[in-house]
């Protein structure tokens, strides 16, 4: 009964992650020529997309803070201060000098012809120098990374160096943040269904031994 239960909801899993988008990774040139506390960019999508992970080069051996900022809309005009951005993530890491995930999970819709502003703050990360803010650093057929803004200290009032470039990559899925469908949320109840009937078997089991 219990083995059955269980092949039951393995093949529920499967017709849930049976749609998943697959990933795509967009890498702008390495490695850095240049760096300090901060970078802002703009992501600007083709196609509909959502952005699920981004990585940068980080150049300070000792453990360090990483805070994640997004907007909506371009960076330009809107480095110097707070207001409209979200912190959408904060995670700690040591620098290799190199381009390093940063570890922590993004849900950022983007719909297509739209752009999205990003900020990675930290004490210690590289960046390369720029042609001109707003120019195309790295694309594909669904986004364009493009030229930012890079910061003297990890906080929004810090000056800014102009233009300066990403040294990492932007992970993202094509169309917006997934939801379940009807036929997915039936699957969803059927398997609390199920978890609920092995619990009463279970139960009644135990009461008769």
């Amino acid at each position: 009964m219990l083995k059955r239960l269980a092949a039951m909801a393995a093949g529920m899993m499967l017709v849930l992650t049976a749609g998943a988008a697959m990933a795509q990774t967009v890498s702008t040139p390495t490695p850095s020529n240049n760096g300090d506390a901060g970078i802002m960019f703009d992501v600007t999508a083709t196609n509909a997309v959502t952005v699920t992970g981004l990585a940068n080069q980080f150049n300070t051996a000792i453990p360090q803070t990483v805070n994640i900022y997004t907007r909506p809309g371009t960076h330009v005009g809107f480095s110097s201060a707070s207001t409209g951005w979200s912190l959408v993530g904060t995670t700690s890491l040591t620098g290799t000098g190199a381009v390093q995930s940063i570890p922590v999970v993004l849900s950022e819709p983007i719909a297509a012809g739209q752009t999205k502003g990003f900020y990675i703050a930290a004490a210690g990360i590289g960046y390369r120098n720029g042609t001109a803010v707003g120019a195309v650093a790295a694309s594909d057929a669904n986004i364009q990374i493009l030229e930012g803004t890079g910061k003297s200290a990890p906080d929004f009032s810090a000056t800014n160096n102009t233009p300066r470039v990403l040294v990492g990559s932007v992970t993202y899925s094509a169309g917006p943040a997934p939801v379940p469908t009807l036929s997915e949320w039936a699957m969803i109840l059927f398997g609390l269904a199920l978890a609920g009937g092995a619990a009463l078997y279970i139960q009644r089991r135990r009461m008769t031994a």
